[in-house]
């Protein structure tokens, strides 16, 4: 335990005092081990650095300075190595001091904080963290299903993909509408997205950013990740199309027997919306003959799912179409699919 707390004193730099002025004072957030934070940007004279505060009651006030331009004081802080970047955060706790000042220490200066510009940058180029950019990609495949994830007291969705361009590939963690916004082997102008650090740089969308559809991007990565993939043709034996009703607004799963004729309310928002403005999302379980005589259980999520029904004119809108579309698949007389961990990455008719 010595050992630890050495170490931590070696690398950070405490009871400090900071002077400037405060810039994008987010909510207070949940960390993973259940502490309350929120982050904030202090524009000093000669640089801009990231706030880290693990006192949520500072958070109100901190708001206000902001939002008036005045210019503060923060004492007892501590210099810390960032987790996210390789310049240093500045780490607030409950014996921190927020004081605002009545004369300016200097002018403040227009600035850009990280993530509020908007540039336009090849995968190669993605290093830094904390940059707002725009990119041109093709989905190559997810790494997970779609899991449900608790954001400021609200259930999210959030579901990983690795997109490519024709200079390298990389992570994106979509959440919320993007999950369903993206297709695998479908190409994409993702505009305003974020770069994140952890363990390597990655990108994740956030509530400005917005996606389309482009034609298809010369992916450096695509034939590659196929050749890794795995691929078996036979005849699919069993299959299990599940269908998910999602709350509008906060994406929570609601039970069937919750739905009503015209209105539901959500059982975890509580909110009350009409139940055709409710989305759906789907997880097809199948059983894999292969010529083989080789036996696989594969799962295929919505995304790829449904452009691959939709290839075949078929749809999921309905109880009755989801089970055309089992009848579909048990009949095909023989189906090559590509897979990694179980995962189905694409699926063709020979």
């Amino acid at each position: 335990m010595a050992h630890n707390s050495s170490s931590r004193a070696e690398n950070q730099d405490s009871g400090q005092n900071v002077v400037g002025y405060l810039h994008n004072v987010t909510p207070v957030k949940r960390s993973a081990k259940n502490n309350l934070y929120f982050n904030a940007y202090l524009q000093s004279h000669d640089t801009t650095r990231r706030v880290v505060s693990f006192d949520a009651e500072k958070q109100d006030m901190m708001c206000k300075a902001a939002k008036a331009t005045s210019p503060v004081k923060l004492t007892n802080v501590s210099i810390v190595p960032s987790k996210s970047t390789d310049e240093n955060d500045i780490q607030m706790n409950k014996r921190s001091r927020l004081e605002i000042l009545t004369e300016p220490p200097f002018k403040k200066r227009k600035t850009e904080t990280p993530g509020t510009s908007d540039t336009e940058k090849k995968v190669e180029d993605v290093v830094h963290p904390l940059e707002m950019i725009t990119v041109h990609v093709k989905v190559l495949k997810s790494f997970s299903a779609p899991s449900e994830e608790n954001i400021y007291g609200k259930t999210v969705l959030k579901q990983t993909f690795q997109v490519a361009d024709n200079t390298g590939d990389i992570k994106l963690n979509a959440w919320g509408d993007h999950v369903d916004a993206l297709c695998i082997n479908k190409s994409y102008k993702i505009s305003r997205c974020s770069t994140r650090m952890y363990e390597d740089v990655y990108l994740t969308t956030t509530p400005q950013t917005d996606i389309s559809s482009i034609t298809e991007v010369e992916a450096i990565e695509s034939a590659q990740t196929k050749s890794k993939a795995l691929s078996n043709e036979g005849t699919i034996s069993q299959v299990s199309i599940t269908k998910a009703v999602k709350c509008f607004s906060c994406k929570a799963i609601i039970q069937k027997s919750a739905i009503g004729k015209v209105f539901t309310t959500c059982t975890s928002c509580r909110m009350k919306m009409l139940s055709s403005k409710l989305t759906s999302s789907f997880t097809c379980k199948l059983n894999l003959l292969t010529d083989d005589n080789i036996r696989l259980k594969l799962t295929c999520f919505s995304n790829m799912l449904t452009d691959f029904l939709n290839h075949h004119e078929k749809s999921l809108q309905t109880d009755e179409d989801v089970d055309d579309a089992e009848n579909f698949l048990l009949l095909l007389p023989s189906v090559k699919i590509y897979h990694q961990n179980q995962i189905v990455m694409d699926m063709e008719v020979p």
